[in-house]
Protein backbone atom coordinates (compact mmCIF):
# COMPACT_ATOMS: atom_id res chain seq x y z
CA UNK A 1 0.00 0.00 0.00
CA UNK A 2 2.79 2.44 0.45
CA UNK A 3 4.36 1.71 -2.97
CA UNK A 4 0.23 2.27 -4.78
CA UNK A 5 0.41 5.58 -2.05
CA UNK A 6 4.06 6.59 -3.06
CA UNK A 7 2.86 6.23 -6.74
CA UNK A 8 -0.38 9.13 -5.85
CA UNK A 9 1.99 11.40 -5.00
CA UNK A 10 4.14 10.65 -8.07
CA UNK A 11 1.70 10.84 -10.41
CA UNK A 12 1.07 14.38 -8.72
CA UNK A 13 4.05 15.74 -9.33
CA UNK A 14 4.19 14.26 -12.32
CA UNK A 15 1.16 16.94 -13.31
CA UNK A 16 2.22 19.38 -11.44
CA UNK A 17 5.87 19.55 -13.02
CA UNK A 18 4.25 18.84 -16.84
CA UNK A 19 6.63 15.69 -17.14
CA UNK A 20 5.79 13.91 -20.50
CA UNK A 21 6.06 10.30 -18.63
CA UNK A 22 6.84 8.89 -15.28
CA UNK A 23 9.88 7.44 -16.97
CA UNK A 24 10.83 11.28 -17.30
CA UNK A 25 9.64 11.66 -14.18
CA UNK A 26 11.96 9.07 -12.38
CA UNK A 27 14.75 10.66 -14.95
CA UNK A 28 14.33 14.41 -13.50
CA UNK A 29 14.28 15.72 -17.20
CA UNK A 30 11.94 18.52 -17.92
CA UNK A 31 10.62 18.54 -21.40
CA UNK A 32 8.01 20.93 -23.43
CA UNK A 33 5.27 18.51 -24.26
CA UNK A 34 1.56 19.09 -23.37
CA UNK A 35 1.12 17.23 -19.66
CA UNK A 36 -1.46 14.52 -19.97
CA UNK A 37 -4.93 15.69 -18.62
CA UNK A 38 -5.50 13.69 -15.96
CA UNK A 39 -3.81 10.96 -14.05
CA UNK A 40 -5.95 9.78 -11.20
CA UNK A 41 -4.53 7.21 -8.36
CA UNK A 42 -6.96 5.94 -5.96
CA UNK A 43 -8.65 3.11 -4.19
CA UNK A 44 -11.51 1.15 -5.86
CA UNK A 45 -12.73 -0.08 -2.42
CA UNK A 46 -11.42 0.96 1.29
CA UNK A 47 -12.41 -1.58 2.83
CA UNK A 48 -10.55 -3.96 0.54
CA UNK A 49 -7.87 -1.42 -0.75
CA UNK A 50 -7.93 -2.39 -3.98
CA UNK A 51 -5.57 0.38 -6.14
CA UNK A 52 -6.60 1.70 -9.29
CA UNK A 53 -4.85 4.00 -11.62
CA UNK A 54 -6.77 5.51 -14.82
CA UNK A 55 -4.80 7.61 -17.36
CA UNK A 56 -6.51 9.68 -20.03
CA UNK A 57 -5.91 9.62 -23.57
CA UNK A 58 -3.38 11.68 -23.77
CA UNK A 59 -0.48 9.26 -22.10
CA UNK A 60 1.63 8.10 -24.97
CA UNK A 61 4.49 6.18 -22.46
CA UNK A 62 4.65 4.70 -19.46
CA UNK A 63 8.33 4.25 -18.31
CA UNK A 64 9.88 0.98 -16.75
CA UNK A 65 8.64 -0.57 -13.21
CA UNK A 66 6.34 2.71 -13.33
CA UNK A 67 4.07 0.05 -11.41
CA UNK A 68 6.53 -2.59 -10.21
CA UNK A 69 5.39 -4.25 -7.12
CA UNK A 70 2.32 -2.51 -6.44
CA UNK A 71 0.65 -5.24 -4.60
CA UNK A 72 -2.03 -3.83 -4.23
CA UNK A 73 -2.68 -2.66 -7.65
CA UNK A 74 -5.62 -4.16 -9.45
CA UNK A 75 -7.29 -1.86 -11.67
CA UNK A 76 -5.71 0.02 -14.65
CA UNK A 77 -8.10 1.76 -16.85
CA UNK A 78 -6.16 3.09 -19.96
CA UNK A 79 -8.82 5.58 -22.37
CA UNK A 80 -6.31 6.00 -24.64
CA UNK A 81 -7.01 4.63 -28.30
CA UNK A 82 -3.42 3.85 -29.36
CA UNK A 83 -1.84 1.77 -26.63
CA UNK A 84 0.86 4.01 -25.06
CA UNK A 85 4.74 2.77 -25.29
CA UNK A 86 5.53 0.40 -22.60
CA UNK A 87 8.83 0.22 -20.96
CA UNK A 88 9.82 -2.96 -18.53
CA UNK A 89 8.43 -5.00 -15.91
CA UNK A 90 5.79 -1.79 -15.61
CA UNK A 91 2.72 -3.80 -14.27
CA UNK A 92 4.63 -6.73 -12.83
CA UNK A 93 4.13 -7.74 -9.46
CA UNK A 94 0.58 -6.15 -8.87
CA UNK A 95 -2.33 -8.12 -7.41
CA UNK A 96 -3.08 -10.95 -8.97
CA UNK A 97 -6.51 -10.27 -10.34
CA UNK A 98 -4.99 -7.25 -11.83
CA UNK A 99 -7.68 -5.80 -14.82
CA UNK A 100 -6.18 -3.54 -17.61
CA UNK A 101 -9.39 -2.03 -19.39
CA UNK A 102 -8.98 -0.23 -22.65
CA UNK A 103 -11.54 1.73 -24.65
CA UNK A 104 -14.34 -1.15 -26.25
CA UNK A 105 -14.54 -0.74 -29.92
CA UNK A 106 -17.20 -2.51 -32.35
CA UNK A 107 -14.66 -4.47 -34.11
CA UNK A 108 -12.03 -5.21 -31.33
CA UNK A 109 -9.16 -3.24 -33.14
CA UNK A 110 -8.39 -1.23 -30.21
CA UNK A 111 -8.10 -4.39 -27.61
CA UNK A 112 -6.12 -6.33 -30.64
CA UNK A 113 -4.01 -3.25 -30.48
CA UNK A 114 -3.27 -3.34 -26.97
CA UNK A 115 -3.17 -6.96 -26.50
CA UNK A 116 -0.40 -7.03 -29.53
CA UNK A 117 1.79 -3.98 -27.96
CA UNK A 118 1.25 -4.40 -24.65
CA UNK A 119 1.60 -8.78 -25.01
CA UNK A 120 3.33 -9.20 -21.41
CA UNK A 121 -0.68 -8.56 -20.07
CA UNK A 122 -2.58 -9.49 -22.50
CA UNK A 123 -4.26 -12.33 -20.49
CA UNK A 124 -5.68 -9.40 -18.00
CA UNK A 125 -6.56 -7.04 -20.81
CA UNK A 126 -10.40 -6.21 -20.97
CA UNK A 127 -12.44 -3.88 -23.21
CA UNK A 128 -14.57 -1.17 -20.98
CA UNK A 129 -17.25 1.06 -22.12
CA UNK A 130 -15.69 4.62 -20.39
CA UNK A 131 -19.31 6.45 -21.81
CA UNK A 132 -21.13 4.12 -19.25
CA UNK A 133 -18.47 2.92 -17.00
CA UNK A 134 -19.04 -0.39 -17.43
CA UNK A 135 -16.47 -3.62 -18.21
CA UNK A 136 -16.71 -5.90 -21.12
CA UNK A 137 -15.96 -9.03 -20.01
Amino acid sequence: MKRLLLFAVVATLFAAYSKDTIEELQNSKPIVNEVPETITVGFEDEATGKGVITFDGNVTKIGKEAFYNCESLASVYCKATTPPTLGSSVFDYNASDRKIYVPASDDDSIINEYKSGWSEYASSIYEYDFVNNTPIL
